[in-house]
């Protein structure tokens, strides 16, 4: 073999080697990051320091000045002193005090590292290179900080005296905080949404990952694990606890949060296959599901627990509701994982069980008019539901009393689709000072409920009413202002020989009224004037029959526009 062809071959195997050595180690590393647990803390959390049994944590924005003590077995904290900073550009710990970094005043003023004692007490500074300074790590007598803007970010090692020992620009924008691990840097970027482990003598970078959500803002190392702040949202921020060195992260995926299963009849079975992936680098394993809510008795998994899901995979999880009796399924099922985001996901479930067949329901298959002024007229309005899976249909309803009487624009027969419901009117019409009693016979199409009785019953009261005395009264709700506006009386249209009253409101409505209700007044019809509202008296007024209805019409006049 030539000399060329030999000195060919040693390079390949060593550019082979190296892409054998550095391809794998960087998917290795990838997977040994590996988040344990988190928590949820306060929002706008700023800052980590860790004294070898707590964690310390500081706020950005309004209570600035606050610094946190966290219990890292459990998460709880609680508000430890307020110190002098107005802002907590970061946080860390010497070995005896707190430190941390504020840039107050005007752009031209140096930011400083403000050192403070366990009650808050400030106990010296150092001035810094810069104003916009974030982020402060202690390393063994000297501080590591980050200047943020102008872009790019910048990291000084300085000392004591605030003298620059070592400067190096950052490798992103937005550094917010740092911490040691030994002898390498972690820099966690704000804007960047990622995290940085730097070489100290080069500013080189070691490794990077990415933050789990937006705008890290913490860092620490604890000499076991990493701890980082990320964004959670509205309410609160997460505070991480990463393993280095670990198996990787799972993270729990599903199909949908939540799943109708539409109507279903009682006595039969429905299932939904729920499907679980793993989206992150561990194995997932998935410990059970749970039920709970209105109708969860009723709910089951064939599922097989405990489930290991690898990552990048799947499993079906057969959700089946199995519901007794017609009813609303209002649950949540509950898959309990070793996902540190999500270790009780949460998926709800709802639906409807119906009867077999058409099956009449009347909400209130009883009713009391009470004491109603003797000659008035007031109304009920009955419900009538379908809870079966077939077209319910109201044959005739009829009643034994004439003082009980269906309303009149009421027609025969009446379909109610599956699980859909109609009201109607019944007019209790007492003439004479006594008590009334009487059913209603509602004719349909249920195989077992045929006919459906509904009782009534009311009371006549001839109680002689003075001048100025309140026969009836409506309250109109809904509106910002709901205040009458216009007031007018038209002639019977009930055809029980009394005027009604219509009413223009500010809530943009007009509404007549029945002119001889009794306690609560009934609205014989009621519509929106979309363009305006009625503002004074004038507004409202009763004109000749313009439609040939037989009727006399309603002119309106509308502030802002016409309708």
């Amino acid at each position: 073999m030539s000399k060329k062809a030999s000195a060919f071959l040693t390079i390949f195997t060593a550019v082979f080697l190296l892409i054998a050595l550095t391809g794998p180690a960087s998917a290795q590393n990838q997977k040994d990051w590996t988040i344990v647990t988190s928590y949820v803390i306060p929002e706008a959390a700023s800052g980590l320091a860790w004294d070898g049994t707590y964690l310390y944590f500081g706020i950005y924005g309004s209570n600035g000045s606050n610094i946190y003590q966290l219990d890292p077995s459990d998460g709880s904290y609680t508000l430890l002193f307020t110190g002098p900073q107005e802002d907590a550009y970061g946080l860390t710990f010497d070995g005896t005090n707190l430190w941390t970094t504020d840039h107050a005043g005007s752009s031209s003023d140096p930011a400083l590292a403000i050192e403070m004692d366990f009650s808050g007490v400030q106990q010296s500074t150092i001035t810094l290179p810069d104003h916009y300074m974030s982020g402060i790590a202690y390393d063994n007598g000297d501080f590591w900080v980050a200047r943020y803007y102008p872009d790019p970010g910048y990291l000084y090692k300085v000392d004591v005296a605030g003298t620059i020992l070592k400067q190096f620009s950052g490798p992103d924008n937005q550094p917010w905080d740092l911490c040691m691990q030994g002898e390498y840097l972690w820099m966690a970027d704000y804007w960047g949404d990622a995290l940085y482990k730097l070489d100290t003598a080069s500013g080189t970078v070691v490794e990077t990952h990415a933050a789990e959500s937006t705008d890290p803002s913490g860092i620490v190392w604890d000499g076991t694990h990493l701890w980082y702040i990320d964004n959670g949202g509205a309410g609160g921020d997460f505070l991480y606890k990463v393993d280095l060195y670990g198996a990787g992260t799972p993270f729990i995926n599903v199909s949908s949060d939540s799943h109708d299963y539409g109507v279903v009849t009682a006595g039969e079975s429905d299932t939904w296959n729920l499907i679980v992936s793993n989206v992150g680098t561990g194995n997932l394993e998935v410990s059970g599901v749970t039920f709970s809510g209105t109708g969860s008795a009723d709910l089951s998994t064939t599922a097989t627990f405990p489930m290991t899901i690898e990552p990048d995979s799947q499993k079906q999880v057969p959700i089946i509701w199995s519901p007794l009796a017609p009813g609303t399924l209002d649950a949540v099922a509950t898959i309990a994982s070793n996902d540190p985001i999500d270790p009780n996901y949460d998926i709800t479930l709802t639906g409807d069980a119906v009867s077999s067949g058409p099956d009449i329901i009347v909400p209130e298959s009883a009713h009391n008019y009470g004491p109603v002024r003797v000659g008035a007229y007031t109304r009920w309005f009955m419900t009538i539901q379908n809870g079966g899976n077939d077209i319910l249909t109201i044959a005739n309803i009829s009643s034994d009393d004439p003082a009980f009487a269906i309303e009149s624009d009421v027609t025969f027969p009446i379909d109610i689709p599956i699980l859909d419901e109609v009201q109607v009117g019944v007019w209790f019409h007492p003439d004479m000072d006594m008590a009334y009693s009487g059913s209603l016979t509602i004719s349909s199409n249920d195989p077992d409920e045929n006919p459906y009785i509904v009782s009534l019953e009311g009371s006549g009261s001839g109680t002689e009413w003075p001048i100025g005395d309140t026969l009836w009264q409506y309250v109109i709700t809904g509106g910002t202002d709901t205040s009458p506006k216009a007031i007018i009386s038209i002639p019977d249209i009930t055809g029980d020989g009394v005027a009604e009253v219509v009413v223009a409101s500010e809530d943009y409505y007009i509404r007549c009224f029945n002119g001889n209700s009794d306690g609560q007044a009934d609205v014989l019809w009621e519509h929106e004037i979309y363009a305006g509202s009625v503002y004074s008296q004038k507004g409202l007024d009763l004109t000749d029959d313009i439609d040939s209805d037989g009727y006399p019409d309603i002119v309106v006049a509308s502030a802002w526009a016409a309708s």
